[in-house]
């Protein structure tokens, strides 16, 4: 979610985990290496007519799940398949956002979610005790709106991108690992790669515990777009609620464990997914 484009990406993936992301795109279209700050159309040139931007969220979102729920995907064997399930970002303008998931006709198979932020020294989202009504994933819980007509979910976000990137690093099409293109097709998925690679990974240390974890930067001093990685994100948490295994990725104080993470740590920061 952004006031002025939507972004979106589709990931396929078997069970146990394996994933390849299938589609991704914007709304409106844009052309070319597009970024938030250079759009050639934003989404008020869809409707002229709103002149509250939080209408035209509220439209966009519904009109984009009709594109979603309605598109089909080819399988190597031929059988036509579409999306199971449809996540968008609530957190930005939330009213507007569940009014729209509410009256969507595919309102069935679209779930409102956020990220939130655990630190070192915060208990697993998982693990935590929740009233009556949450059901808890792994890294992910899945809870009532405020306003209790929807239920909603949350993720760890940190937990989550590392789970992606470490499915980057796994051989394409192995289990465990995340596929964003075969090689040969590179050069026409840039802005796809440079937006799944805009953030560092750190190993931060609890001051109140003995626990690590891994959390994740901006690079360098110029914000990247990464609304892409974030979408990634997203339908990783969204393979949890549909029961797909993921291998387990919260770092436990082991000497061991600690060595291959900061392992993985160095190699991501020197590391170009392209």
């Amino acid at each position: 979610m952004n006031k002025d484009i939507l972004t979106y990406l589709t990931l396929a993936a078997g069970n146990p985990f394996r994933a390849t992301v299938i589609d991704y795109g914007s709304y409106p279209s844009q052309t070319g290496r597009w970024s938030k700050s250079n759009l050639g159309r934003t989404l008020r040139t869809l409707y002229p007519g709103q002149p509250d931007f939080r209408e035209v969220l509220y439209l966009a979102a519904k009109d984009l799940f009709e594109i979603l729920a309605k598109e089909r995907y080819s399988r190597e064997d031929g059988v036509q398949v579409s999306n199971n399930i449809i996540g968008i970002d609530s957190r930005y303008e939330e009213s507007f956002i569940l009014r729209a998931c509410r009256e969507s006709h595919f309102a069935n198979i679209v779930i409102p979610c956020y990220g939130t932020y655990v630190g070192p020294d915060d208990d697993p989202l998982h693990l935590r005790n929740y009233n009556d009504g949450t059901t808890v994933y792994d890294n992910c819980i899945e809870t009532s709106s405020k306003d209790r007509t929807l239920q909603v979910l949350q993720y760890d976000t940190n937990a989550l991108k590392t789970d992606v990137h470490k499915g980057f690093n796994m051989p394409a099409g192995s289990p465990s690992s995340i596929t964003l293109f075969q090689p040969e097709h590179e050069d026409h998925h840039v802005l796809l790669a440079e937006h799944c690679n805009a953030e560092r990974p750190e190993l931060v240390p609890g001051k109140k515990s003995m626990r690590t974890k891994v959390q994740w930067y901006e690079k360098g001093t110029f914000r990247v777009d990464n609304e892409y990685f974030d979408n990634l994100v997203g339908c990783l948490g969204l393979l949890r609620k549909e029961g797909i295994e993921i291998n387990e990725v919260e770092i436990e104080v082991s000497e061991t464990k600690q060595t291959d993470m900061r392992s993985f740590i160095e190699q991501q920061k020197g590391k170009k997914l392209l």
